[in-house]
Order: C-alpha cells, then structure tokens, then sequence
C-alpha cells in the first residue's frame, strides 16, 4: 500500500505544472457537480459536492448568463466530450431549437400523420452544474486551493417513453 501511495506521489509530482507563485504548483484537475435547480426536478440524484454554503439561486443565475452568453455569441462553447474541440453554430442553433417529428396513428383509420414540432431551448431543464476544477499546492503557505477553469450545464434527460434516464451535458464554456 506504501509502494502505490509513493507512486501515486511521485506521478503528482511528475505531472506538476508551475504557475504564478501566489497559486502554487498545479498537483492536478477534479471534476465536481453541484444540484442546482428546484428541489422538485431532483430525481433522487444527489450532488457530489456537497457544501451547505451554496447559494443555488446564484450559482443558477451565474450558470444561466453563461449559456446566454453562449446564445448570444459573446463566449465559446466546446463538445461535452472533448474540451478542445468547439461547437459550431449548426451545433448550438440544434440545441437551442430541438426540431423532431411526432408520428400519430389513427388506428380506426390506419392512417399515421407526421407532426412536427419544435421545441426552445428552457433554462429550467438545466438541474446540475459540472466544474472542472485546477487544484494547486502553496508549499510557502502549506495551502491546497481550487480554481474553477469550465462550467459544464447538465440537463434532465428523459427516454421517448417519458422515463428519467440522467444527466445530459450540454456544452464546455472555458472560464477567462
């Protein structure tokens, strides 16, 4: 168990990176996500980070003007999976306005209509809020502090049948 501890160490230590002397030493990046909508859409999921302190209201409020400004071009977004690869407006126009196609049976005609619809993007379906997160080691100060680099929104996403099946991730927006 000291072997591995000591190598887990030692490829902290090798994988640091220097920044300005008042952060420290990068030792590495974590992800965490944070509840942040009404209690009534929180389907049994619990947040990972678990702070009494935050304000859901304001971190709801900082979440929504970021994706506004996504909306309105004023910051970047990149794909969910890969942080370096940015949404192209085709991309974001789909999440903004879902366009699909409902097919009605009629089955004492048997005749199947096609319906389409659109559905606008709602801010009230973004339920959680994903940080990724650079943690750095002050030696001077023997201290351990965060900075949050991205903002992940995470949306409710349900099966065709209507069934909860997690949390969607929208879009990367990097912090300046």
């Amino acid at each position: 168990m000291k072997y591995i501890f000591t190598l887990v160490i030692l490829g902290m230590i090798g994988c640091q990176s220097h920044s300005d002397s008042k952060k420290g030493t990068e030792v590495g990046i974590a992800y965490s996500t944070q509840f942040i909508a009404e209690e009534k859409y929180d389907y049994g999921n619990e947040s990972i980070l678990e702070e009494e302190d935050i304000n859901k209201e304001q971190l709801r409020d900082f979440v929504n003007d970021l994706i506004q400004k996504v909306r309105d071009g004023e910051l970047k977004a990149y794909s969910p999976i890969d942080m370096t690869l940015p949404l192209d407006p085709n991309t974001l126009n789909d999440i903004w306005l879902k366009r699909d196609t409902i097919y009605d049976y009629n089955s004492e005609t048997g005749i199947t209509t096609a319906i389409p619809y659109e559905d606008e993007f709602d801010f009230e379906r973004v339920t959680h809020v994903r940080f990724k997160e650079s943690w750095f080691w002050n030696e001077d100060e023997n201290k351990m502090t965060k900075e949050i680099t991205a903002v992940c929104p995470l949306i409710m996403s349900f099966s065709p049948k209507g069934d909860y099946r997690g949390k969607a991730p929208l879009f990367w927006i990097p912090l300046p």
